[in-house]
């Protein structure tokens, strides 16, 4: 059985070869363990996140054949006008970001373990309905410049594997991007309309790349729903703020035109 046929056999419960093998985040596995895969140093890291669609194809290609997983999990594209303007220079043993395009050169730090480390946004950008109305809802046509790479992979490799065209997050957790993380949980309680009124907002952009990413083909979308766990948010607040973006609430502009 290829990978491809025997996801779907687990999915639609039918006998199949072997046990599949997923490692959901799959990206984030290849991006800690570049080194130890490809035997490349971390700088070639950087530069193949922002490499052309078929460099990026030949590596992930590589790294499959080391680490053979059934499902594929692309990383999302940096948009080609991005990624004409950046490149990655190493002097005297630092890493520096170059813009071409801005002539500026930024220090890049690759910590250990998690080649990247993040940290939730805690500042407020909206504090009403009006500053949710301003916020920018880009097409699926738009977004379709960030699958990139996963409609190269798709194309060469997607006949014999389960290609997760992208991964999304959940409504709850796109609003701390905009009220903060301690806000976003604060407003649950505190501020639940202006919460509920930016999660309809946000819906509709997540709807947008969902199309996009149908448009690429694949097999499926991975939703993390973070915040949405019980040891972070009640089950009255899941129902009311997480369960009806699943089934698809009327979007701000529905409740505008009332």
């Amino acid at each position: 059985m290829t990978p491809k046929e025997r996801i779907y056999g687990a999915l639609e419960g039918r006998p199949v070869d072997l046990m599949p093998v997923a490692v959901l985040y799959s990206h984030l596995y290849f991006q800690d363990h570049f080194t130890e895969l490809t035997g490349k140093p971390r700088l070639e890291l950087l530069r193949w996140l922002y490499s052309e669609p078929e460099e990026y194809l030949n590596l992930y290609k590589h790294l499959i054949s080391n680490v053979p997983f059934d499902i594929l999990e692309p990383h999302s594209s940096p948009p080609y006008k991005v990624r004409k303007n950046i490149e990655f220079v190493e002097e005297e043993g630092k890493i520096y970001l170059h813009n071409k395009k801005e002539g500026t050169f930024e220090p890049v730090k690759i910590a250990e373990g998690h080649t990247f480390e993040s940290v939730a946004n805690e500042q407020q950008k909206v504090f009403d309905k009006e500053d949710v109305r301003k916020i920018k809802i880009s097409n699926a046509e738009e977004l379709m410049e960030n699958y990139d790479y996963a409609r190269v992979i798709i194309k060469e490799m997607g006949t014999t594997h389960f290609v997760i065209t992208t991964g999304l997050t959940g409504i709850l957790w796109n609003c701390h991007n905009y009220l903060g993380y301690t806000n976003t949980l604060m407003m649950l309680a505190e501020r639940s309309t202006l919460l509920d009124y930016l999660g309809r907002k946000l819906l509709e952009q997540k709807l947008e790349q969902i199309r996009s990413a149908c448009l690429c083909g694949g097999d499926a979308i991975f939703i993390d729903d973070a915040l949405a766990y019980s040891d972070v948010i009640s089950r009255r607040h899941y129902e009311e703020f997480v369960l009806p973006y699943i089934v698809c609430l009327p979007t701000t502009g529905d409740i505008e035109r009332g």
